[in-house]
């Protein structure tokens, strides 16, 4: 029964990197039509950030993931001028402060020295896949 979850979290995070990288050519392979803008790419931020908190370790580390990738993709957003609507700036403000308030009230997330499982490259591809989102 372990496998199938792992399976599915894997199926995940590779639909959502590209989700971020080649939003087109996933539209056309998984229904037939072009996927673009901003949205998509957040489903595929959201889609890893849900392999993420799928896999063992802490739940809440998806969460996090998912605060600060949509936090920093839509500051990448609104510096490019790509969208101007009222709520983003708020709303990249409110996603680092409601991570730190969900961050202080459950477990803190370990450190990387604590759990064999989760890699020092993890952020580092977390990051490489946001600059790629920022310049399509």
């Amino acid at each position: 029964m372990k496998g199938l979850p792992v399976f599915a979290a894997i199926i995940e995070a590779a639909t959502g990197v590209g989700l971020i990288l080649v939003p087109s050519l996933v539209g056309q392979l998984l229904l037939g039509i072009e996927l673009t803008g901003v949205i998509v790419r957040l489903a595929g931020i959201a889609l890893i950030a849900l392999a993420i908190a799928c896999r063992p370790g802490p739940p809440m580390l998806g969460m996090l993931i998912y605060n600060a990738a949509v936090a920093l993709y839509l500051a990448c957003v609104g510096i490019t001028g790509d969208s101007n609507g009222g709520l983003l700036w708020p709303l990249i403000i409110g996603c680092p402060v409601s991570m730190t308030i969900r961050s202080r009230r459950s477990n803190p997330v370990p450190s990387v020295s604590s759990h064999s499982h989760i890699t020092q490259d993890e952020p580092i591809f977390a990051a490489r896949l946001l600059l790629a989102a920022c310049n399509p």
